[in-house]
């Protein structure tokens, strides 16, 4: 395959799913001397869904692909683009010949992730008890119970954000099934090696060369002060994230996570009730079929009888 470097940049999209691998996969593939990848999570596309506030400008957007080091594959990881209703169809516009990737896990375990992810992380969901999440869907529908640091409701809306089939359906349709790669965590956590292998054949560069492989962004409290929400509300940090150097830019990542390690042995995560589990893999049942049937693969070991 190989991305077009005819097309205007990002030639490459991480769209998601949210706590599925997507931030490792790019901290791997930015480690490639030919692959650059734009820091955090821009959200350029997806006008379905508030991400950023101020949404980043066309000229904010194209700048985050120019200077990139020499590195000539540009590459967007947003992981809520696979989510929205609208952003395959804005990327298609954007660059019709673009390279999608596409990184599902099982549903109960991505959900039990993304819901401590949101507790910790500033209170996104100011809910504990993934039950109690869950139960609270229909009044956060109604715009009843909405946290006040959330970044948009509907990443609240647990019982749609697993719903692979559709959302990739939407991937397919509009670039083909050849321009869309498929990862399942399981197998990129098993055999980190021979996935990053096949992804780098797929963007079309030397798949020979081996990072260095580490786990990111796992689910951790992060502070909550002032200073840090604003920081994070503000589209802002995209411009410093992409004039910063490299050098010092991995420097603050490193002292980031060190961190939020840290802070993670402190308030580990708590297993997922079994009880809740059976209830969520009732729910996605019929979605891991359908799922099975999009993609070609046999996701039994999803099931708990499998």
């Amino acid at each position: 395959m190989g991305v077009d470097l005819e097309q205007p940049p990002p030639h490459f999209f991480i769209v998601g799913a949210p706590k599925c691998g997507t931030t490792s996969m790019a901290q791997y593939l930015n480690q490639h001397p030919d692959v650059f990848v734009v820091r955090g999570e821009p959200h350029y596309f997806g006008s379905d869904l508030a991400y950023n506030s101020p949404r980043l400008t066309p000229a904010q957007y194209r700048a985050l692909c120019r200077d990139t080091g020499g590195k000539p594959v540009c590459g967007d990881r947003s992981t809520w683009y696979l989510y929205s209703r609208n952003a395959a169809h804005e990327i298609h516009a954007h660059n019709p010949h673009a390279l999608i990737i596409a990184m599902l896990r099982n549903p109960a375990e991505m959900l039990h992730s993304l819901h401590a992810h949101h507790f910790q992380r500033g209170l996104r969901d100011d809910i504990e008890d993934l039950e109690k999440a869950l139960d609270a869907e229909p009044d956060r529908r109604l715009g009843k119970r909405i946290p006040e640091q959330v970044r948009f409701p509907e990443s609240l809306y647990y019982s749609e954000i697993p719903r692979y089939s559709e959302q990739l359906q939407r991937y397919f349709d509009l670039f083909g099934r050849d321009r869309v790669r498929v990862i399942l965590f399981d197998d990129l956590k098993r055999s980190p090696g021979e996935v990053y292998r096949q992804t780098l054949a797929f963007l079309g560069v030397d798949p020979a060369f081996q990072p260095d492989f580490a786990v990111h962004n796992a689910a951790a409290p992060a502070p909550d002060s002032w200073a840090y929400r604003t920081w994070k509300a503000s589209t802002l940090r995209y411009r410093i994230r992409s004039l910063a150097p490299q050098r010092l830019y991995d420097r603050i990542r490193k002292m980031r996570r060190k961190r939020l390690a840290r802070a993670a042995k402190r308030q580990p995560r708590r297993p997922l009730d079994p009880r809740v589990r059976n209830r969520l893999d009732r729910d996605f049942a019929d979605e891991i079929d359908r799922l099975e049937s999009l993609i070609g693969r046999d996701l039994s070991s999803w099931r708990q009888d499998g």
